[in-house]
């Protein structure tokens, strides 16, 4: 039997004390204004979730930048009706109407609360047209 060219990836070790620690929570690439943004944002975020009817559940997630810790709060929307297709779902997600790549902010104007489904077919209507049959197959 041959082996794989391809090399495993190894497990974290842990080198004991406070460095244990940082080696065995992922680091996330992103910048001090992206994270800076995040934590502003959540406001916002709380209040697209209740005007969807959804319970807004706050979280916390750490970034580690140039060596340094930052935490940034997170928001979840649990429940709630999608603005889009009226149902009422388990979990909601944001959607800017004006991409943020576009100029566009996380507002109460410029922002939608929908369900996964919509927001798929919000970020890849092409692909949403397709019959699942014909993706699994190689289709597409």
């Amino acid at each position: 039997m041959r082996k794989s060219p391809l090399k495993r990836r190894q497990p974290l070790k842990s080198r004991g004390g406070a460095s244990s620690l940082k080696s065995k929570i992922q680091i996330n690439p992103v910048s001090l204004k992206k994270v800076e943004q995040m934590n502003l944002e959540v406001p916002a975020r709380i209040n697209l979730c209740k005007r969807a009817g959804g319970t807004p559940i706050l979280g916390k997630q750490t970034y580690y930048i140039k060596g340094k810790v930052y935490p940034v709060a997170t928001v979840q929307c649990w429940g709630g009706t999608c603005e889009k297709c009226h149902n009422h779902v388990d979990a909601l997600e944001p959607h800017e109407r004006k991409h943020r790549s576009l100029g566009g902010q996380l507002s109460m104007q410029n922002s939608l609360m929908l369900c996964r489904k919509c927001h798929e077919k919000e970020h890849h209507p092409i692909k949403s047209l397709i019959p699942k049959e014909q993706i699994a197959l190689g289709g597409f």
